[in-house]
């Protein structure tokens, strides 16, 4: 009973070596193409960097606390694409706004900031997972042609364990640094909205 489970389990094993690697490599693509997409969101954010940097100075100074001044500059072209993306809806709005049009539009930004977080992070899990399930599932051939003395498949074995390795450690490694800076930038952008906002408020209820 034990051989049998035992040779079920291997059986299982060798048929995810496939699909494993096939993850791996799609995993990868999937890094570079988010690091595509960071790499131009950090080119952007660098560009408009200083000019929105002294609109959000000019609030805190209380410079400018006019309503209509502050969508402007949300929706603007200086504004981070987050705050942009979800302050756009306050542009229309049924009725005059209110504070708990603001409320929810701060909900809305750590929901959209909380989401593309969670998409980071799964690609910084699941990427040393396949590489770690890459690692293990040749093993057990390359042991078994080891015994039989046929070096040159397990060569191959090996070689996919260690490149899946690689390949997998890489994927996680992009998906992390992305995750450690975006989480900055978008605790940033919420942390100044929230500061601008407050101010327009605070002079409304005055």
């Amino acid at each position: 009973m034990i051989d049998l489970a035992i040779a079920i389990l291997y059986s299982i094993t060798v048929a995810l070596k496939a699909p494993v690697v096939l993850g791996v490599l799609l995993a990868l693509i999937w890094a570079l193409f988010e690091i595509g997409a960071f790499l131009r969101e950090w080119f952007e954010r660098r560009h408009r960097h200083g000019d929105w940097q002294s609109c959000v100075s000019a609030f805190a100074l209380g410079e400018k606390v006019d309503e209509k001044e502050l969508l402007d500059l949300l929706t603007g072209p200086h504004a981070p694409e987050l705050v942009k993306s979800r302050a756009v809806s306050l542009r229309s709005p049924t009725q005059p706004l209110r504070t708990v049009h603001y409320e929810r539009l701060l909900h809305e930004l750590e929901f959209e900031a909380a989401r593309r977080w969670s998409r980071l992070r799964i690609g910084l899990r699941i990427g040393p997972v396949l590489g770690l399930m890459g690692t293990l599932i040749p093993m057990g051939p390359a042991l078994m042609n080891i015994s039989q003395g046929n070096l040159t498949v397990m060569s191959n074995d090996l070689i996919i364990a260690f490149s899946t390795t690689v390949a997998g450690l890489l994927v996680g490694a992009l998906f992390y640094v992305m995750l450690i800076n975006r989480q900055y930038w978008y605790a940033k952008d919420i942390d100044e909205a929230e500061s601008m906002i407050s101010t327009v408020v605070e002079a409304a209820q005055s």
